[in-house]
């Protein structure tokens, strides 16, 4: 090689760097060709199971909607697997730039795994439905709710659209948070509101970020995020869990931050505000029934709803139903009616007259009819309301239940006892096949049967249902539940038409602890159950233990009502005739004498509790001697029960027999047989021919003929006493006459009824 050709040691080396260069760049050419195709590779794998999420979300979304938990809940925990398993693909990726989306994936590893603790919902329970007693208490709850409409809000599973336009973290984010979502829908339907709320608040904490990112970048791809599940959204079905466990203060604080971020995302005046205001009014109406409140958050919501929608959209009649059960409740009935009625030409209009929310509204307005006592219409809309109900969901459902129940109510207070026997049956067979044997609804209907024999004096029957629901309400309600203790003191109330004192005490007994530690000592139903422990102590002549209890319920009565109540007048009433039995006459007069003022004061002077007491403060004034006095306060009570009962009244025939008696023991035996022939007449219109009230009557007859040497007379009464009688089956001893107790036979002291 010729001299030019040598190269020198600088040139060696540059030559050296210039190869080592090249190779370095050929490497990293080479090294970039296998990481893009490695990264092609990973990016179509990526899409082909984004791809595959999204379709079994959306599958399992469907099968939801068409009542299919297990096959939704198979395919959305699929989808679950599937994004975890790329959340931590996407984590092993080199991440390019800091911006949100880099959150997103440390957030999809920690969303994953449901079963990871949130602070938001530490320490809470949820009611779970595995066993049927449980599932029976859970919907008891659901009993007082029936009646609250609009709080379905947000309760649909969502479908993943097309979200082209996006970033692939982004949209990988949007589609956990859905498919999180509609997990959460899938354990409200199976009844597992606990794991339901762990994987809504998973679902949140994606939407919360979302909504930082949304807030802070452009308008396209927050219109490409349109089909996103919102915070909103999964903070209604948060609170709708509360709620319907019946937690309305915990409900309260979600709802609340429901319209704070719906406010501050869409302003005032929009659908989502709209909604979250009538679930408030909801809330609020089931704390402590604060149903002014309730109706100030109803008439917000509507008055948004009518601005965006219009005056006609089933959205408004949602809320005019609502609006209408805040008048009802306050016996604003006519108010009621008017809105009520607009709702029902809204459902008609838009869904339809077979539509089961125009039925609801047509239950509505039955109801509104029936408490103003116009029967007839509301037994028509009643039946209306029936035939749509069983047409559309079958005999065997719980609506159709509810309105069997109301018609046998109607039938029941209008003395159809047949009718009311009819339908309550069929009410039970209804209820049963819907909900089971073992449900506080078949209790309740049985409890009504009960009520329907008792007030026939069928007590053998009317215990028999009342036991079996009460052997229902064991299996399904806490042993210190209300409603037991309606069931108990109704059962009572059977013992004590049977003179089973004992039995009706212990039952009382029972009764007072549930009242007292549901409802406070201070409560008027403690009293009244106290009032019926006084009656029955008073039967069995232990004088100082009823005059104790009685005294307990005048100070409730009066510090719950104040001293002008006729509740109050007839606890004195009660305690009037303690005093009297206590031979304690002027005590017992002041007691009479104050009861008859508040009676007189509050409902008028012609009533027949007024006559009620005139009777027992006459026999204070026979006691002391004053027998004019007395006279005149019977026949002034007489006066009172014919205008008040009408003649034919067994209070008039008692009155009948406390002023012959009277006439009798003066020896004025003309006015003794007057007043005893009348009582006869009415008698026997009254009771039959054949009762015992006739035959007994009729032996006081006789023996005043016997007085007045009338033996002809006096046979014919006698004779006929005694064919009666042996009818009957009765002593004829019990026809012998030795004389009257004027005292006894003149105090009258009301029974109670049962309970409804």
């Amino acid at each position: 090689m010729s001299h030019n050709s040598q190269l020198t040691t600088g040139e060696k080396q540059k030559a050296i760097i210039f190869i080592s260069t090249q190779a370095t760049m050929v490497h990293a050419n080479l090294l970039s060709s296998f990481c893009s195709v490695r990264n092609l590779q990973c990016n179509r794998s990526s899409e082909i199971t984004l791809n595959n999420i999204t379709r079994l979300n959306n599958v399992g979304a469907t099968c939801l909607k068409e009542e299919k938990p297990t096959e939704a809940s198979r395919c959305l925990n699929r989808s679950l697997e599937l994004l975890s398993d790329l959340s931590s693909a996407l984590h092993t990726q080199p991440i390019k730039k800091t911006c949100p989306q880099h959150y997103f994936v440390k957030t999809l590893r920690s969303t994953s795994d449901v079963n990871c603790s949130s602070n938001e919902m530490e320490g809470m329970s949820f009611p779970q439905t595995p066993s049927s007693a449980s599932v029976s208490k859970m919907l008891y709850i659901y009993q007082r709710s029936q009646y609250d409409e609009g709080m379905q809000t947000f309760m649909e599973p969502v479908v993943i659209h097309s979200m082209e336009g996006l970033s692939k973290d982004l949209y990988h984010t949007m589609i956990m948070s859905i498919v999180l979502y509609n997990l959460g829908h899938v354990n409200v339907r199976t009844g597992d509101d606990q794991r339901a709320a762990k994987y809504f608040n998973r679902a949140m904490v994606l939407t919360q970020v979302l909504d930082q990112y949304l807030d802070c970048t452009n308008s396209d791809v927050t219109i490409a995020c349109k089909g996103n599940v919102s915070t909103v959204a999964v903070l209604h079905n948060l609170g709708h869990i509360h709620y319907r466990s019946g937690r309305y203060n915990d409900a309260m604080t979600t709802y609340e931050r429901a319209l704070a971020i719906a406010e501050h995302k869409f302003g005032p005046h929009h659908i989502d505000v709209a909604s979250t205001l009538n679930c408030i009014g909801v809330i609020h109406f089931h704390m402590s029934q604060n149903v002014d409140k309730a109706m100030e958050f109803y008439l917000r919501s509507l008055a948004i709803r009518r601005a965006i929608l219009g005056n006609h959209h089933p959205d408004i009649a949602t809320t005019l139903n609502n609006i209408g059960r805040i008048h009802y409740m306050k016996d604003e009935y006519d108010n009621a009616m008017v809105v009520y009625n607009e709702a029902l030409q809204q459902r008609r209009l838009f869904l339809g007259r077979d539509h089961l929310d125009a039925g609801a509204s047509l239950c509505n307005l039955g109801q509104t009819y029936h408490q103003k006592g116009e029967l007839d219409k509301a037994m028509e809309l009643y039946h209306e309301f029936m035939v749509m109900a069983e047409t559309r969901l079958g005999n065997n459902h719980r609506d159709v239940a509810i309105i069997l129940r109301s018609i046998a109510k109607i039938h029941h207070e209008q003395q159809h006892f047949d009718k009311a026997i009819e339908y309550y049956t069929r009410a039970l067979h209804a209820g049963r096949a819907a909900l089971g044997d073992t449900h506080p609804e078949v209790a309740s209907t049985l409890n009504k049967i009960g009520n329907l024999y008792f007030e026939q004096n069928n007590l053998d029957e009317a215990l028999k249902a009342y036991e079996r629901g009460f052997e229902v309400e064991k299996l399904v309600l806490d042993a210190d539940h209300l409603n037991i203790s309606v069931t108990l003191n109704n059962i009572a109330e059977v013992y004590k038409k049977q003179g089973k004192y004992t039995h009706v005490l212990n039952l009382y007994k029972r009764v007072l602890s549930i009242q007292c530690k549901h409802l406070g000592q201070s409560h008027p139903k403690v009293a009244n159950t106290l009032g019926g422990m006084g009656q029955i102590y008073h039967q069995r002549a232990e004088y100082d233990s009823a005059l104790r209890v009685y005294q307990k319920a005048l100070c409730i009565r009066r510090a719950a009502f104040g001293h002008k109540n006729l509740a109050v007048a007839a606890t004195l009433n009660s305690i009037g005739l303690l005093l009297y039995k206590q031979d304690l006459f002027k005590l017992s007069l002041q007691c009479f004498k104050e009861s008859m003022c508040i009676h007189v004061l509050l409902s008028g002077k012609f009533q027949p509790d007024v006559a009620t007491i005139m009777c027992n403060i006459a026999s204070i004034h026979l006691h002391t001697g004053d027998e004019n006095e007395a006279m005149n306060l019977y026949r002034e009570a007489l006066t009172i029960e014919r205008e008040a009962l009408g003649c034919d009244h067994e209070d008039v025939v008692s009155t009948l027999h406390l002023i012959a008696k009277v006439h009798l023991e003066q020896g004025k035996l003309t006015e003794a047989l007057y007043y005893f022939q009348e009582a006869l007449e009415i008698e026997r219109r009254i009771f039959g021919n054949d009762s015992m009230y006739v035959a007994q009557t009729l032996s006081h007859i006789g023996n005043i003929h016997m007085q007045r040497g009338e033996v002809a007379k006096m046979m014919d009464a006698m004779t006929e006493a005694l064919r009666i009688n042996k009818r009957s089956g009765q002593a004829d001893e019990e026809l012998a006459m030795s004389g009257y107790d004027l005292y006894e036979i003149s105090l009258k002291h009301p029974e109670c009824a049962a309970v409804a």
